[in-house]
């Protein structure tokens, strides 16, 4: 019969237990991220100790996402910029971006904007922000706002008018 239960994270305080369960959250809250050994301890009446163990991956820091471009205040046209982003994360599970916080696009490599989300987009401010999030559901973002100019130039002819003469003419635009 067994008399004794308990486990214990990377050799910390053993902690008794009579059933299955789930680990004692303060305990689990004290490890560092990274690696935690689990152990678990059992004893039966005759004094013998059986021990197993498991090693966990604790994962709460989230992706680090560096947005390498564009630049913050970046002028951009009709043409959808490009990107590039460094992504940093042991456990890195999916990435993507959106623009005004529409629609979410996935990416796999750094590239160029999706045209169709850029086509949409006002002529003015645009809010590019990436995202990147690992196995264990922690999320990175960054972010830059950037600037969308499509209007062309209007131009005006004030001179020359009509005439002609054996002289080149002077102009005047606004």
């Amino acid at each position: 019969t067994t008399l004794f239960r308990s486990y214990n994270l990377n050799n910390g305080l053993n902690i008794t237990f009579t059933s299955n369960g789930t680990i004692d959250q303060t305990e689990w809250n004290l490890q560092p991220n990274g690696t935690v050994i689990l152990r678990f301890y059992a004893n039966d009446s005759a004094g013998n100790i059986g021990s197993s163990n498991i090693t966990i991956r604790k994962d709460i820091v989230e992706p680090i996402v560096n947005i390498l471009t564009p630049n913050n205040g970046d002028l951009n046209g009709v043409i959808a910029p490009n990107f590039a982003v460094e992504l940093t994360d042991v456990n890195l599970n999916a990435s993507w971006y959106n623009l005004n916080n529409g629609l979410n696009i996935t990416f796999t490599s750094n590239g160029t904007i999706d045209q169709t989300e850029w086509n949409l987009q006002p002529n003015d401010t645009v809010i590019l922000r990436f995202y990147a999030n690992d196995s264990a559901g922690n999320i990175g973002t960054s972010f830059r706002t950037i600037r969308k100019d499509v209007l062309e130039p209007n131009i005006t002819v004030d001179l020359p008018g009509n005439l002609t003469d054996v002289l080149s003419p002077n102009f005047k635009l606004s």
